[in-house]
């Protein structure tokens, strides 16, 4: 690792400022047309890819100051115990519905009356 975690924020603010002046200069140039969205698309995904490489760098900091152990282990999760389903606390009872009709459409039989 070598850098603390607020040397690694710093970096990030330091690299991010490299293309302040690129993303103006790319505007003004380009202006807001398709041609200058693409150029500046570029420029944010290369950014972004920087900023998730960043991020992890401040998750490895954090990690490492919480003391966290490397490795995984499984989780026991219990599975949940039947719940039973009461539908007679709906707002839309099973008294609104259309009775079921022969040869119609599913439009016409999901709709109320």
């Amino acid at each position: 690792m070598g850098s603390s975690l607020i040397e690694s924020n710093f970096s990030e603010i330091e690299r991010a400022l490299i293309y302040r002046d690129k993303v103006l200069s790319n505007d003004k140039q380009l202006g807001r047309t398709g041609q200058g969205a693409t150029v500046q698309l570029q420029l944010a995904i290369a950014r972004m890819a920087d900023g998730a490489a960043t991020y992890a760098v401040i998750l490895n900091h954090l990690w490492q100051e919480a003391q966290g152990k490397m490795g995984a282990t499984q989780v026991a999760v219990g599975d949940p115990a039947f719940i039973n389903v009461d539908f007679s606390q709906l707002f839309l009872g099973s008294e609104m519905m259309t009775p079921v009709k022969a040869g119609i459409d599913d439009e016409e039989d999901c709709s109320l009356r």
